[in-house]
């Protein structure tokens, strides 16, 4: 039997009363992919216009969101000359296919994330990709970033 290994990355990291923890899976080797976001995710928390214990627990909703959506921006802006580069290729898939496979392969690499935020009392749970979360209920309270 194969030993898989699905743990790429892995943060805690508390500050100024706030904790985040994380966990970063890449997949089709996306090691690379889910150390990046990992990276940027600590930053956008911390350091881009900081979560702080003074927002709401709307205002930490949408900080979140956004600074998520910000990561996959950043992320996207690192692979951009390659989807570029794929496009114009493409006009000629049959001259051009090792190079395309080249890209290919390095344009499928991907992250999945699962990042859990305390603020004070209230958690807030970021899950994307193939990761399954278990959501646990106390009094009764959970607050989605997603409907």
């Amino acid at each position: 039997m194969q030993e898989l290994n699905t743990l790429d990355w892995a943060v805690h990291i508390e500050e100024n009363g706030i904790q985040m923890y994380g966990i970063f899976c890449g997949f089709n080797g996306g090691a690379d992919v889910a150390r990046f976001v990992m990276n940027r995710m600590v930053y956008e928390v911390f350091k881009d216009r900081p979560i702080t214990r003074s927002m709401t627990v709307q205002e930490v909703k949408d900080a979140l969101l956004a600074k998520f959506r910000t990561v996959d921006l950043r992320y996207l802006q690192t692979i951009d000359d390659d989807l570029t580069e794929r496009l114009i290729l493409m006009d000629d898939p049959v001259n051009n296919a090792d190079r395309i496979s080249t890209l290919n392969a390095k344009i499928r690499k991907g992250t999945t994330v699962f990042v859990v935020l305390k603020v004070d009392r209230d958690l807030y749970v970021l899950n994307c990709g193939t990761s399954l979360p278990l959501e646990v209920w106390l009094y009764k309270l959970i607050v989605r970033l997603f409907d």
